[in-house]
């Protein structure tokens, strides 16, 4: 009894000295990025880009005049402007799709170039107009009806689209399965295995793909300008797990 005794004692300081040790061998097997709880992972960012003709215009126009009464100034550019409206509502665009942009009367100094010193006052004013299109391939007619009307000021011109959604969302599969194609790549050149994705990020979360003028397409039958097409674009960020080969 008294040898069990000693056995007993012996043995249970022994193993209490033993287990820090295997633990420690235990946790120096364990890879650090599993001690921590992040996986080994690979991250990219993918692009996509997909292209649509667009199929609805804004059209920035008006009329300047000048004068040296500046009442009569203002009074022509009165008609002038609305001899452009009413070419336009004969164009079949809705009062509700013109909208003033700007309303400006300033004075000019113009020095003569005979030599005399003396300056003659000009008024300038300027009434502009944006106008919406349905249908973008009416842009030059348009345009073409409203300076014969009397629109002697262009702006400019911009196209896009009455609903871009559809686009974005082949935008959006485009960029992921650039990414997928080009973690894959890095997998393979490491020699790993590519695993399911940890994480997805649109890179674009506040304004989504935006459209962005790539290409100039159909010619207008009125005018010089054409409407081109239209790429919208997406990104996205991917975290890939990596599996061990």
């Amino acid at each position: 009894m008294p040898g069990h005794r000693f056995w007993a004692l012996f043995i249970v300081p022994f193993l209490a000295a033993a287990l820090p040790s295997a633990a420690v061998a235990q946790q120096a097997a364990t890879p650090a990025f599993e001690s921590i709880g992040q996986p080994a992972a690979v991250s990219v960012v993918g692009h996509g880009v997909v292209y649509g003709e667009p199929d609805v215009a804004s059209l920035e126009l008006g009329v300047t005049v000048s004068d040296p009464d500046v009442r009569a100034a203002v009074g022509r550019l009165d008609e002038s402007i609305a001899a452009v409206m009413a070419a336009l509502s004969d164009m079949g665009v809705p009062e509700r799709s013109i909208q003033t942009t700007s309303f400006n009367v300033w004075r000019e100094e113009r020095f003569p170039q005979d030599g005399n010193r003396d300056a003659v006052a000009q008024f300038r004013a300027q009434h502009m107009l944006r106008v919406e299109l349905e249908g973008a391939r009416r842009a030059g007619e348009v345009l073409s009806a409203a300076v014969e009307s009397g629109a002697n000021a262009i702006g400019g011109i911009t196209f896009g689209f009455s609903n871009s959604a559809e686009l974005a969302r082949e935008a959006r599969e485009a960029a992921f399965a650039d990414a997928r194609a080009k973690a894959e790549h890095l997998a393979a050149i490491a020699g790993v295995s590519l695993g399911a994705p940890l994480t997805i990020e649109d890179l674009d979360p506040a304004s989504g793909p935006s459209p962005m003028f790539e290409r100039a397409a159909t010619m207008m039958s009125d005018s010089s300008i054409a409407t081109g097409e239209l790429a919208v674009e997406a990104r996205v960020a991917v975290r890939y797990r990596i599996e061990a080969p």
